[in-house]
């Protein structure tokens, strides 16, 4: 089934897709008898079904199918089934609402419900028993699926350390198989679009039904999730499992089970990708024993699927600090820790744990790289005839580099017209014709040629290239000029900062940025008898009226100034009326 959809007709060809996209799956193409009217659509076979190009599509573009025509189907006609929530639900339905929902669904349904967060508990037991059993054994956690998808197209060479135990809910699915029984198919529910792939790949749940269109499911029938009623599992709800969906949360529970491991995480398309790259160079005497991996940057709680109406990130982290302390005094076990893991000693006793075991296919993509020459003559056609224009790099086509533009046209991933640069080239040439053709036709009839402006030399593009691609001498106007790539809060992983702090350089104007071009002096006409100036008398200082002390002037003025702890002197602010180092700055407890 082909997971991410487009509708053609809202799309407008703005790439903010092909710029979100790890694995440059889309196809741009322009549209049929335009010439200028992109549409952008998508390989299923090179798609992981991370879904950043459905959280960032504004025009309704993207899409996803999941499974909820068939949920309805036998929620309605009451069909035997069996649900298992994410431990996300609890942030994605906040306040309680999660509890209504899934008892609507009981009371209505025929299904009987249970919790991932204890599937996610026989997980970290497994993976426990595991590591101590291969003690020597590297491993990259795998209850993330558009990361399992990612390995198996791209990186088969990470296959042998993709861990061999289930996710969470593929261990949860085993267990209500093997251990109690159950016949009817399992729906999972969840945050994340690729759980889709999951439930096809590995078949030990059936389908998967996200949490954006439940919500919309029961929005339709009128559901009121705000009378809030009890609810419990039909088993046992998950202990520390329950952190699963935060960033690092793996990595949390398995250092409460074994705090000698060396764990690592990582999470976001920014850095998950990337830092895989720098895994397989790296020597595994070197590795850690666990990489936690999520390709949500704050987790599961944040996916790709959630209900429109989103928690925040707020709200998200208290709900997940109250688990947290919930977990931690559950495991302690109460009075002398006496039943301290409880839950994981009744595991031993009952779980085998090579039911928890998966293994993998090699699916990878076989994507040649291009020769020098090849490169060249798409650049050629792209009019970029120097080396400075080939690393222009301006981004407006989806692409961090211009290479990965050339590589994406040369096997019609993409088209020539969707580089910003050729257009601008292409332009230029066509009013250079245009003008030509022009005074061609006023010399025909007898009036004098318009002089044209003449065309730059090859030195003069390049070095207009460099110019253009030279970094700002200012970081304000850097900030100003490419915000995305300069970031005031600090550095970015994908592109640094060079200029992280303002006030590092003490000579550079502060801010408001200068101008990026320098500004034209007006004309002035002169005057012939200029008239003598009048004496212009000085006019005396204003007087202000007194101020008390330092910390009331910063009270008066809280956008101006603010001020540390000591009162002493001002924080970094790139205030242009600011006190600068030289400056006088009074004591805030004298009188003045």
């Amino acid at each position: 089934m082909e997971i991410i959809t487009v509708d053609e007709n809202h799309c407008v060809g703005c790439n903010a897709c092909v710029r979100v996209c790890p694995v440059h799956a889309n196809i741009t193409r322009l549209k049929e008898d335009t010439t200028d009217e992109f549409i952008t659509t998508i390989d299923p076979n090179a798609c992981i079904n991370c879904g950043e190009c459905v959280k960032i599509c504004r025009h309704n573009a993207r899409n996803y199918h999941d499974h909820i025509d068939t949920f309805a189907e036998y929620f309605e006609s009451k069909k035997e089934m069996i649900l298992i929530a994410a431990p996300s639900i609890r942030t994605s339905f906040p306040d309680g609402t999660w509890k209504t929902l899934l008892s609507l669904l009981r009371m209505h349904g025929n299904c009987r419900i249970y919790d991932v967060g204890f599937g996610a508990d026989i997980c970290s037991y497994v993976y426990n028993k595991y590591m101590t059993e291969h003690p020597s054994k590297k491993i990259i956690t795998q209850p993330c699926p558009a990361v399992v998808n990612y390995i198996q197209k791209y990186k088969p060479e990470l296959l042998s350390y993709l861990s061999p135990v289930l996710s969470p809910a593929g261990c949860l699915s085993v267990w209500l198989k093997k251990y109690q029984h159950e016949t009817a198919p399992i729906f999972m529910l969840s945050p994340c679009i690729a759980k889709t792939s999951e439930a096809e790949r590995e078949g030990f749940y059936d389908y998967n039904v996200t949490f954006r269109n439940l919500a919309k499911y029961m929005d339709k029938h009128k559901a009121d999730l705000n009378q809030l009623e009890d609810f419990e599992f039909d088993a046992k709800e998950g202990t520390i499992g329950r952190m699963y969906p935060m960033p690092s949360g793996l990595k949390q529970t398995m250092l409460m089970l074994n705090p000698s491991l060396v764990i690592r995480n990582t999470e976001g398309i920014q850095d998950l990708y990337p830092s895989l790259d720098r895994y397989e160079q790296t020597p595994d005497a070197k590795k850690p024993d666990i990489l936690d991996v999520l390709n949500c940057r704050h987790g599961c709680n944040c996916g790709t699927a959630l209900p429109e109406e989103e928690t925040s990130l707020l709200e998200v982290e208290q709900v997940m600090n109250t688990i947290m302390e919930d977990s931690v005094s559950e495991t302690a076990g109460g009075f002398l820790g006496i039943g301290k893991f409880k839950q994981f000693k009744e595991f031993e006793k009952t779980l085998r744990t090579e039911d928890f075991m998966t293994s993998y296919k090699d699916e990878s993509i076989h994507r040649p790289s291009l020769t020098m020459q090849e490169y060249e003559e798409i650049f050629t056609q792209m009019h970029k005839h120097d080396p400075a224009s080939h690393n222009l790099t301006c981004g407006a086509c989806g692409y961090s580099q211009c290479r990965d533009m050339a590589y994406a046209i040369h096997y019609h991933l993409n088209v020539k017209e969707n580089c910003f640069d050729y257009l601008k080239k292409r332009m230029k040439d066509e009013y250079s014709e245009l003008q030509e053709k022009y005074n061609t036709l006023l010399v025909e009839t007898g009036h004098e040629p318009i002089e044209l402006p003449k065309k730059e030399t090859q030195s003069q593009q390049t070095a207009s290239q460099n110019i253009t691609s030279a970094p700002m001498p200012y970081p304000n106007s850097a900030h100003y000029q490419n915000p995305v790539q300069y970031s005031s809060q600090g550095s970015n992983p994908l592109n640094p900062n060079p200029y992280p702090n303002p006030n590092q350089y003490p000579n550079v104007m502060p801010y408001p940025a200068p101008a990026p071009y320098p500004m034209q002096t007006p004309m002035v006409t002169p005057v012939q008898n200029p008239a003598p100036m009048p004496v212009q008398m000085p006019m005396p200082a204003p007087v202000q009226a007194p101020v008390q002390t330092l910390n009331q002037y910063a009270a008066m003025n809280p956008v101006q100034y603010q001020y540390g702890n000591s009162g002493q002197a001002p924080v970094q602010n790139p205030n242009p009326y600011a006190p600068q180092p030289n400056q006088y700055i009074p004591d805030p407890d004298k009188k003045f």
